[in-house]
């Protein structure tokens, strides 16, 4: 893609005539920026990829800074093990389609080409699957198809919230410490049987342990009951 590719823009650069027209959006000039970055098409690719991994897209200038931003992101995903292939994919897929279109007059939706993308991923974890650390980790594996490792890791235990029976109300409270002690707080919510909201509090508790933010939140959640 560094100016490797053999675009329009390139290819007219070499004294060659040559009119140029993406064959994915069909509007604008071709060149590797266009076509990765600024193409309707490719836009909707990116978009579609990233928002299973609950990413939004908001467009890049130039590759380098796409790849850059792609790096920063790699411990704040989940399944970081297919963050780093999947860019790399993404883009040998949107460079397939350009040249079906191009050569064979194949043209394929978007959303088909997401689905190779993530296809692609599905192969390359087949041998060693994806090693779940989270339930996030789990559910998006699981949503994708993608294979699990069978290595020793900790455990993750799903766990399903169940309805109370009629005339009931459910609490479910949770405290946290960030930086054990650091900054802390607390929260809960009550829901009926039909697990609608009914009631919600939630309250900053300055520098305290995840312990002391946890037991805290049964105690605010408890006085919450009573009124």
């Amino acid at each position: 893609m560094y100016g490797a590719l053999p675009t329009d823009d390139k290819v007219q650069r070499k004294a060659v005539a040559l009119a140029s027209r993406c064959v994915l959006c069909g509007v604008a000039c071709e060149s590797s920026t266009h076509i990765f970055l600024n193409c309707s098409f490719s836009c909707d690719v990116w978009r579609n990829i990233l928002l299973q991994i609950n990413k939004s897209w908001t467009g890049f200038p130039s590759i380098q800074l796409l790849f850059s931003w792609w790096r920063k992101k790699l411990k704040l995903v989940p399944l970081r093990t297919i963050w780093g292939p999947l860019i790399v994919i993404a883009c040998q897929q949107i460079w397939l389609e350009r040249n079906r279109r191009r050569f064979d007059n194949i043209k394929r939706p978007h959303s088909q080409v997401v689905s190779m993308c993530f296809r692609e991923v599905r192969y390359c974890s087949k041998s060693d699957g994806v090693r779940i650390k989270s339930m996030h980790d789990l559910s998006l594996a699981r949503m994708l198809q993608i294979p699990i490792s069978n290595s020793p890791a900790r455990p993750i235990l799903e766990v399903k919230w169940k309805h109370p029976p009629p005339g009931w109300l459910k609490l479910n409270i949770d405290g946290s410490s960030l930086g054990n002690p650091g900054s802390s707080g607390l929260g809960g919510t009550f829901r009926n049987h039909n697990g609608t909201p009914i009631k919600c509090f939630a309250t900053y508790l300055e520098v305290r342990t995840n312990f002391t933010a946890e037991v805290a939140a049964f105690m605010v959640g408890n006085s919450q009951a009573l009124d």
